[in-house]
C-alpha cells in the first residue's frame, strides 16, 4: 500500500532524512494495544547507500529501560508510568531481534506508541539521520495485530537546511499506512518525485 504526496519545487538533494513508525493511527482515537512489530529497514534507489542504522533492531542500549540504538521511543516515559511501547522482540524477520511498537496509555490518555530516528516535539517531527543522496524509497518488514479499527503508519520526511535563511526546510514526506498482517509483510514507503 502506498500513499501519495505532492512534490512542489525543484527536486534538491536532503541532508537528513526522518522516519516515524506508529502502532497507531495518528490523527483517530486511539485504543491502547495495538502493536506493529517491524524488521530489516533498508534503502532502496539508484546511488549508494549507507547501512540504515540499526535497521536490523540488533543492537539495543540498556538505560532503565531498552531503547534501540539510532531509534527515540516513548520508552523514556517508562520511568513514570512503568510501561514502554517499544521492546526487543525475538520473533524477527531477519537476524535475532526485531522492534515491537505497542500503544500505551500515558498519564490517563490513550496515545501513540512510536519509533523514530529522529524526535518529536511540540512542532512535530524533527531531526533524524544525515544522507547525501535521495533515496527511492525506504522498505522493511512488518507484522500487525491492531485492536479494533486502528491502523499503523510507516512515515518518512527529507529535509534540507538553508544556510541563507537559517532554516530547516522539508523537502518531501510519504506516509504509508500498514494494514493488519499475521505474517511478516514487505512495506515500503516510496519519495513521490522519483514516482
Amino acid at each position: 500500500f502506498k500513499t501519495e504526496v505532492l512534490w512542489f519545487g525543484p527536486v534538491v538533494a536532503p541532508d537528513s532524512m526522518q522516519v516515524v513508525i506508529t502502532s497507531s493511527n495518528m490523527g483517530y482515537d486511539r485504543i491502547p494495544g495495538s502493536h506493529l512489530t517491524i524488521d530489516d529497514i533498508s534503502f532502496f534507489g539508484s546511488g549508494t547507500y549507507a547501512d540504515f542504522p540499526n535497521g536490523d533492531f540488533e543492537n539495543w542500549t540498556p538505560v532503565s529501560y531498552q531503547e534501540p540504538e539510532d531509534w527515540v521511543t516513548l520508552n523514556m516515559y517508562s520511568i513514570i508510568t512503568g510501561d514502554v511501547s517499544a521492546t526487543r522482540s525475538t520473533d524477527s524477520y531477519q537476524g535475532m531481534y526485531s522492534a515491537r511498537i505497542e500503544t500505551i496509555s500515558i498519564f490517563g490518555e490513550d496515545t501513540l506508541g512510536y519509533i523514530t530516528n529522529g524526535m518529536i516535539d511540540e512542532d512535530g517531527p524533527a531531526g533524524g539521520m544525515p544522507v547525501s543522496l535521495n533515496p527511492e524509497k525506504i522498505t522493511g518488514y512488518y507484522k500487525y495485530e491492531p485492536v479494533g479499527q486502528d491502523t499503523a503508519l510507516a512515515a518518512l520526511m527529507s529535509f534540507r537546511y538553508d544556510a541563507g535563511l537559517d532554516s530547516t526546510i522539508m523537502l518531501d514526506s510519504n506516509l504509508t499506512r500498514l494494514p493488519a498482517a499475521s505474517a511478516w509483510t514487505y512495506f515500503e514507503v516510496i519519495f513521490l518525485f522519483f514516482s
